[in-house]
């Protein structure tokens, strides 16, 4: 790795450089990644459910690992005082 071999030198020109390439591939994969997610929801949201709202999307059941039941649901957190 490039990042890592500019850490043992000394050259701070180099270590800068380097890292600044890392965190530029690292922001597109994180937005590649991010896009994909984005895209697979929209894909759910538009599947054979197509046609239930956003609020009764988001309480229905699905199937998780294993077989589990998973309910994606809203929620509010009060502050009991």
């Amino acid at each position: 790795m490039a990042v890592k071999a500019a850490l043992e030198g000394k050259d701070s020109a180099r270590i800068r450089a380097e890292t600044e390439k890392l965190q530029k591939v690292l922001g597109e994969a994180g937005s590649a990644a991010y896009q994909q997610a984005a895209q697979r929801q929209a894909q759910e949201q538009a599947g054979p459910q197509g046609s239930a709202t956003g609020s009764e999307q988001s309480r229905q059941e699905a199937s998780g690992p294993g077989g589990e039941k998973v309910v994606d649901a809203d929620f509010k957190v009060r502050d009991e005082k």
